[in-house]
């Protein structure tokens, strides 16, 4: 299970569980499974330091998305702006990778076979699956509905018609690229990869796995700039501010 499902736009553009070791409910295994009470401790205290390290990345994250938002409205920032903007979160979002593939190595090694067994079948019982299928559920309805309130702000605020087609057009171009990705994305679950599932998962495997993330970060943050030039293209100041309002509801 994915723990805590976002929306697709939540888990690009932000992080979301993925990067949290591709493991559900971590920390509840640990406590629950893990006999030995220093070996116990030693594990809670390396989730520990790696959570601390994680909520630094997202106060950093969410203080620079806010800054997005705000020079989303204003027209004149050129593409050069998206594309720093973007590499300089791939290169923090890379980094956070790292550290998360040491940790995870880190708890491969000192868990036994039988207690990762056991975490593991807590991640993908039942129960877990159909609280994923509600959460899931709810997620693509969100981006859905995200998406159709992007149409009306275009329809409601582009008078001209030849403007109001391109940019409905190219809405439904990053649209169809999100739909794209999110069925990739909900394979990356460990009801649906035994590579997740391996105790013995390598180092290799993991950052295939990052990497694999990184990719559609990258395919979306792409489209997302695409947008962003045919909304320039094919609206006036008073229109764009008014359409940039609505797609910023897509970044959460």
């Amino acid at each position: 299970m994915i723990v805590g499902i976002a929306t697709l736009f939540a888990m690009l553009f932000g992080g979301g569980s993925l990067d949290y070791y591709y493991i559900d409910k971590i920390e509840e295994g640990v406590k629950k499974e893990i006999v030995d009470k220093d070996r116990k401790k030693e594990l809670q205290a390396e989730l520990k330091a790696y959570t601390k390290v994680v909520k630094e990345f997202y106060k950093v994250r969410n203080k620079d998305f806010k800054v997005l938002k705000t020079k989303n409205l204003e027209r004149g920032i050129n593409e050069d702006y998206y594309l720093d903007f973007f590499d300089k979160r791939m290169q923090e979002r890379v980094k956070l990778q790292e550290t998360t593939l040491e940790s995870r190595l880190a708890l491969q090694e000192k868990i036994t076979d039988d207690e990762w067994d056991a975490i593991m079948k807590k991640a993908s019982s039942a129960e877990t699956k159909e609280e994923e299928k509600a959460q899931r559920k709810k997620a693509k309805k969100d981006d859905k509905n995200a998406f159709r309130e992007q149409e009306t702000a275009i329809v409601q605020n582009v008078a001209d018609q030849d403007r109001r087609a391109n940019l409905l057009e190219g809405l439904a171009i990053y649209e169809a690229t999100y739909n794209q990705i999110h069925e990739s994305y909900e394979s990356i679950n460990v009801n649906e990869s035994e590579a997740l599932i391996d105790k013995n998962l390598s180092r290799e495997k993991i950052i295939a796995i990052g990497e694999q993330l990184n990719e559609q970060r990258i395919t979306l943050y792409k489209g997302f700039s695409v947008f962003i030039i045919t909304a320039k293209a094919n609206s006036t100041e008073e229109d764009y501010k008014a359409i940039m309002k609505a797609f910023n509801k897509l970044i959460k």
